[in-house]
């Protein structure tokens, strides 16, 4: 188990990496061609492969496909109330409302009728394409015989890429926000990126956790080294090492191996640590000296240490 403190918070570099790379993998350009196919989670965006992590379906005639998928390939800032099981997209003077289950949906305050009703499968949030596709301004189109869908965005997509981000609230909230408000989106200025800060003020890793599974998690958020694993067994991250090789402002020989280590999986870096902390060890001398076990020093890893303690009949349990 991996003992360094480190977590992750990537707002502070966000500037620097997002003058070398695409905000999102699956982020459509003005007059884009964004195409799926049924039962297949490979699909493209102008030419471009990417990777769902839901298949699209057909039910009652009608094609569902990931929630956030179809929001971030058309450009829209998506939402989702637990509470309420509701998805939203929001884009430019649009304003669209989906209910878990239900057929009636909300656009711009006025109810209208659904085909199909959005539901959730394999934990995974899906939506009926056409309607979000055409409502947001896009053309759909049909082909029975690939069973491929082609949205065709044209230029009521013309408008800037919003960046999420989310990191924990309380006093750090108001630093982060004048970092971006002050540092990264100046520097953005021209690119047609912005970039918002949701912070999250109770129970951060739940609520992160929740919006991954539901798939409305923000764009660039906050990670602990403690919990960071599972995510990236997952592939619940994109790994980074492709954007630390084009950057001209940060390289992975920049980063602290041992920081780094906490965030690399099967060789590939998920995270970029922002910091560290330093431990401090009390122990108890007269337990030690009954043990027979060295004391430690501040050569020791933690490494050293275990060893001592688990291999000594005369430490039972040990709490660290």
């Amino acid at each position: 188990m991996r003992k360094t403190v480190v977590m992750v918070l990537v707002v502070a570099l966000l500037a620097a990496v997002l003058r070398f790379t695409p905000v999102s993998p699956v982020r459509a350009a003005v007059g884009a061609v964004v195409q799926i196919a049924i039962g297949s989670t490979k699909a493209t965006i102008n030419s471009k492969q990417v990777v769902l992590d839901q298949p699209p379906i057909i039910e009652n005639g009608r094609t569902l496909v990931p929630f956030r998928f179809i929001g971030d390939a058309i450009g829209a800032k998506i939402g989702w109330d637990s509470k309420k099981k509701e998805v939203s997209y929001v884009f430019g003077d649009m304003n669209i409302v989906l209910t878990i289950g239900s057929t009636t949906a909300i656009v711009n305050g006025k109810k209208t009728t659904l085909d199909v009703a959005p539901k959730i499968l394999s934990g995974r949030t899906m939506v009926p394409v056409r309607f979000i596709s055409e409502a947001l301004g896009a053309k759909v189109d049909w082909d029975g015989k690939t069973r491929m869908v082609t949205i065709t965005l044209g230029g009521k997509v013309a408008q800037a890429v919003t960046v999420r981000i989310t990191g924990w609230g309380g006093t750090d909230t108001t630093i982060v926000e004048g970092l971006i408000n002050e540092v990264v989106n100046p520097k953005l200025a021209g690119t047609g990126i912005k970039v918002d800060y949701e912070p999250v003020e109770n129970d951060y890793q739940k609520v992160l956790l929740n919006e991954l599974s539901a798939g409305t998690a923000p764009d660039l958020f906050y990670v602990d080294v403690n919990w960071a694993e599972p995510l990236m067994a997952a592939g619940e991250l994109e790994p980074l090492d492709n954007y630390l090789v084009k950057s001209t402002v940060l390289k992975k020989d920049d980063i602290i191996p041992s920081l780094l280590s906490g965030f690399t999986y099967n060789g590939k870096v998920y995270g970029i640590p922002k910091d560290f902390n330093t431990l401090s060890l009390i122990y108890n001398k007269d337990l030690f000296n009954i043990a027979g076990v060295p004391y430690p020093n501040e050569n020791d890893t933690w490494n050293d240490l275990e060893p001592n303690l688990s291999d000594s009949p005369n430490f039972s349990r040990v709490f660290l």
